[in-house]
């Protein structure tokens, strides 16, 4: 199982310790995660109230990325 994995910026900061038990779990259960490169924090906590295009835009840009990088692999958001 090969997927293009987007942590997001909460698994990178303030909840790093999901991030690290869903690679950890994933891991044995023969899951391929590939973070995509270069990607955009989503803006979910604070975009909303100043663009509602950038609602869509920034995880849009996120899964273009991850299927230039990654073509067929699934998404893990």
């Amino acid at each position: 199982m090969r997927y293009a994995y987007y942590p997001g910026c909460s698994l990178t900061e303030s909840a790093r310790e999901y991030d690290d038990s869903t690679r950890a779990v994933l891991g044995l259960l023969g899951a391929e995660l590939n973070e995509i490169p270069d990607w955009t924090c989503c803006g979910a906590s604070a975009v909303e109230s100043v663009s509602r295009l950038l609602t869509y835009s920034l995880p849009a840009r996120n899964m273009a990325l991850a299927e230039r990088e990654f073509g067929d692999a699934d998404l893990l958001a």
